[in-house]
């Protein structure tokens, strides 16, 4: 008898511990194991609005259709990957980080994202701007354009709390970021010598400017805003977070 009541407590304190984990999941918009590449990589995702993002970097090497994406260098009109050493970045890890990639291999017509997933247009990342622009509880102090530190990650990020006006840059008080879970960590950028780790975090859209420029989106570790850039060449190897088809 004592075995069995022993027995059912336990499967009561287990159901009340997953019951815990998923409200906990809920609150954050967190979906677990959401989705995986064609290399194996397992991906979760967080909802931000209507839109479901990938909640950390993509690190495939592989097209959709598990064509190798060459590794290249920057100042290449072809698609490339690249992957750097600890010396070059020191604690790479690509499970973090996430590997590099040209605006060739974003727009590439064999897909760089899981399907059902696309690289984010220019429209797309701002919606999600917008999105956290008109909730208080994602923009510092209430500003709608301080909402940087609310989808950075909260490590990686080289502190300056020197800023003593941009309180609400990721590098002001990291431990206070990632409201949203989106989780951007700052990778920098590759063209052919990695900048700006620890500083910046570049990401893609899919949105071309001109003939040599696309559109981008940026968080710099002392700036309060989402940057949207224009003037990108696309030869660089930045970031790619994938966003869900809707």
């Amino acid at each position: 008898m004592k075995k069995i009541i022993l027995f059912t407590v336990k499967i009561f304190l287990f159901a009340v511990l997953l019951f815990a984990c998923n409200r906990e999941n809920e609150k954050q918009n967190v979906i677990l194991n959401a989705v995986r590449d064609v290399d194996g990589n397992h991906y979760d995702a967080v909802r931000i609005g209507d839109q479901v993002w990938m909640k950390t970097n993509l690190r495939t090497k592989h097209f959709r259709d598990r064509s190798p994406i060459p590794v290249g260098e920057a100042s290449s009109d072809k698609p490339f990957v690249y992957e750097p050493t600890t010396a070059e970045v020191p604690g790479y890890d690509n499970k973090n980080y996430g590997l590099y990639y040209n605006w060739s291999a974003v727009i590439d017509e064999r897909g760089l994202c899981p399907k059902g997933w696309h690289v984010p247009s220019n429209a797309e990342w701002t919606e999600l701007e917008d999105y956290l622009g008109s909730k208080p509880e994602y923009c510092y102090d209430g500003y709608p354009y301080a909402m940087a530190y609310s989808i950075a990650s909260t490590s990686g990020w080289i502190i300056d709390s020197t800023f003593a006006y941009w309180k609400g840059s990721p590098g002001y008080n990291p431990t206070e970021n990632d409201a949203t879970g989106f989780s951007a960590v700052p990778a920098g950028l590759w063209d052919n010598v990695f900048e700006g780790a620890g500083s910046y975090a570049f990401f893609w859209s899919s949105t071309p400017y001109d003939s040599h420029w696309a559109w981008d989106c940026r968080l710099s570790g002392w700036s309060e805003r989402m940057h949207r850039r224009n003037e990108i060449t696309k030869d660089y190897g930045f970031s790619v977070r994938c966003l869900r088809d809707k």
